[in-house]
């Protein structure tokens, strides 16, 4: 599954022109993802290999018709997807596609969670704290998290950094204090 995926990722980036094509067809892609894995039915008749994929291709196109701004690469990749019966590889490709545009952009992504949303002033100090270390454009992704107790859990590429306190609390209790 990852190699076709890698495949995909890598031919529709090459498709791509600038950071903003880029961005759009994650948005994109991502909105397809959505309605494809929440949508039982949806999913059902996109993977139903007794479906004419004509009527697959036209049933794509016309949810495609819905977002004028939907570019060439990206509705050749659904529609190739759709023919390979690939769909369910999408949530890989666009993880892969996420990748290889922001190592190309020097995009560095930074996912912070906390029980209420960053204030402004916030999100600013964390974007200048880690552009002084890396110099890249830091874009941070927010999840509020309202299980959370308080404080916020940081992630970069594969690294999190918990500095929650429900994380403190069981570190003492662990560790002692």
């Amino acid at each position: 599954m990852t190699y076709q995926a890698k495949q995909y990722a890598h031919a529709l980036f090459g498709l791509l022109k600038s950071k903003d094509e880029f961005e759009h067809a994650i948005t994109l892609l991502k909105a397809f993802k959505q309605a494809y894995e929440k949508e039982t039915q949806i999913r059902h008749f996109f993977d139903n290999p007794n479906l004419h994929l004509d009527q697959k291709k036209s049933v794509l196109l016309k949810s495609l018709e819905t977002e004028p701004a939907t570019s060439e690469p990206v509705k050749n990749l659904l529609l190739l997807m759709t023919e390979n019966l690939d769909l369910f590889k999408l949530s890989k490709t666009i993880y892969i596609l996420k990748k290889i545009g922001d190592k190309h952009f020097d995009i560095l992504e930074i996912r912070v969670t906390t029980p209420i949303a960053l204030s402004s002033d916030l999100k600013h100090s964390l974007e200048e704290k880690f552009r002084e270390h890396d110099g890249q454009t830091i874009m941070i992704r927010e999840k509020v998290d309202e299980q959370m107790i308080g404080g916020l859990m940081v992630k970069v590429h594969d690294r999190l950094f918990d500095g929650s306190i429900s994380n403190t609390l069981e570190h003492l209790l662990t560790h002692g204090a």
